[in-house]
């Protein structure tokens, strides 16, 4: 009965700490698609947590608003961007209206384009990697 009770306690613990870290371990996919062409594709995924995931190496391109990115569509359910190592340049209006976004982790970016946050009304935690 003792090892009943501490297996259902240690499997309650390692749930919750999954749950309670933020981290998603049951997060699928709800889009994905790629940016940009050649040398300077870049593959994004969103997924069911609002987390949208940019993978590559190059640079995202520029936007306006007659030009919209393919995740524009969902840019009401994104609340976390994440730019991976690699990826040099988030552009010109890639992220313009996304008011639920919350959080940004630019990776190694180096340029950053004209209005690429523009109208995003919420306080955004960016974090720069070194």
């Amino acid at each position: 009965m003792k090892r009943v009770i501490s297996f259902l306690l240690s499997a309650i613990l390692v749930i919750s700490s999954f749950t309670c870290s933020g981290i998603n371990a049951f997060a699928s996919e709800i889009a994905s698609g790629s940016c940009g062409t050649g040398e300077f594709a870049v593959s994004w995924s969103l997924d069911d947590s609002g987390t949208i995931t940019f993978t590559g190496s190059g640079r995202i391109p520029n936007y306006s608003s007659s030009n919209r990115p393919a995740w524009y569509d969902y840019r009401a359910q994104i609340k976390k961007v994440i730019i991976s190592n690699g990826i040099i340049q988030i552009g010109a209006a890639s992220f313009e209206n996304h008011t639920a976004l919350s959080e940004v982790d630019f990776g190694g970016i180096d340029t950053l384009g004209n209005d690429a946050f523009k109208g995003c009304f919420v306080r955004v935690d960016v974090l720069f990697r070194v």
